[in-house]
Order: structure tokens, then C-alpha cells, then sequence
């Protein structure tokens, strides 16, 4: 049941400092928040960002509730081996739901990295569930852990009936821990 008229938001991400780890996205960071409705379109070339939490709807989610999202924003870092941190939709999850959204975007990480994280929906979830939702964007990581639709879930967390279909190519660390 659609709610209202849906208007795509361009962004250029918002970036916050914290303890030398930056967040960026639409939110940098929410706390006990409930986004839906949004559609976000862009592209984003993050090859001077070092440490970072993205996420293209918010870099780091906690006790909250995103859903009925779409994103379609890729994402390049081509020139920086050093970057580190997470990408996707939500960034960094924790104790949220993200629930029917959508990533159309392209992701690609083109230098070897040693801590990053990687998933259409969710970077990294800790104790959060991810649940009918959908990744068709394509990966092309060098990333430790990339999936289709969460990189790495930690603390109970849960994919409950999601699915992706975007071509993910593994390189390097990437090869490691990847998953569709």
C-alpha cells in the first residue's frame, strides 16, 4: 500500500568525525529512529575516505527501524588501499530492523583491504534482522567480507527471506568470506 508520493533524493553524504572513524550517508548515524519511504540516487567516488562507516540511507543505525528504502547509489573507491570501514545500504546495524528495502546500486572496492565489511542491505549487523529485502546491485570487492546482502552478521542476527541476483565478483581478501 503506497503511502504517498515517492520523489529520489540525490545525495551527497553527510560525514560526521568520531573517534577517527567517520560515518557518512543521508543519516550519518541514527539512535531509536524509523526511516522508511526514502528512494536515494547517486554515485559516490569515496577513494580519499580512510576509515568509514557508509551506508547510502545511514552510516550507523542503532535501535532503529529502516524500511520500505530504496537505494541506487554506487559506490567506487578506486585509488586508496587504505580504506576501511563498511558500505551499504545501512552501514553499521545494530539491535535494528531493516525490512523491505531494496539496493539497485553498484559496489566496488578495487584495493586489497583489511577491515571492511560489504553487503547490499547491512555492512555489518550486530544482533539486527534484515528481512524482505533485496540486493540487485553488482559487487566487485577485494573486501574480507562481502554478501550479497549483509558482509558480516554478528550477535544473533537474522536474513529472513531476502534474496540478491547482482553478478558479485570476489577478489583478493574477498575471496575469503564472500557470500551470495
Amino acid at each position: 500500500m503506497e503511502t504517498g508520493i515517492r520523489f529520489p533524493i540525490w545525495i551527497f553524504p553527510k560525514t560526521t568525525e568520531r573517534q577517527s572513524i567517520r560515518l557518512s550517508g543521508f543519516f550519518s548515524e541514527v539512535y531509536g529512529a524509523e526511516i522508511s519511504g526514502l528512494t536515494i540516487q547517486g554515485k559516490l567516488d569515496v577513494s580519499n575516505a580512510g576509515y568509514v562507516y557508509f551506508g547510502t540511507v545511514a552510516g550507523v543505525a542503532a535501535d532503529s527501524k529502516i524500511f520500505d528504502c530504496v537505494s541506487d547509489v554506487s559506490f567506487t573507491d578506486t585509488e586508496r588501499a587504505d580504506i576501511n570501514g563498511t558500505v551499504a545500504m545501512c552501514g553499521y546495524a545494530i539491535n535494528s530492523t531493516i525490512e523491505y528495502c531494496q539496493n539497485k546500486g553498484d559496489f566496488s572496492v578495487m584495493k586489497d583491504t583489511s577491515l571492511f565489511w560489504m553487503g547490499g542491505i547491512a555492512g555489518l549487523a550486530e544482533n539486527s534482522v534484515v528481512q524482505y529485502c533485496a540486493n540487485t546491485g553488482n559487487m566487485t570487492s577485494w573486501t574480507p567480507h562481502t554478501g550479497g546482502i549483509v558482509g558480516q552478521m554478528i550477535d544473533s542476527s537474522k536474513i529472513i527471506n531476502c534474496y540478491s541476483t547482482g553478478k558479485i565478483v570476489p577478489l583478493g581478501k574477498g575471496t575469503t568470506d564472500f557470500g551470495g
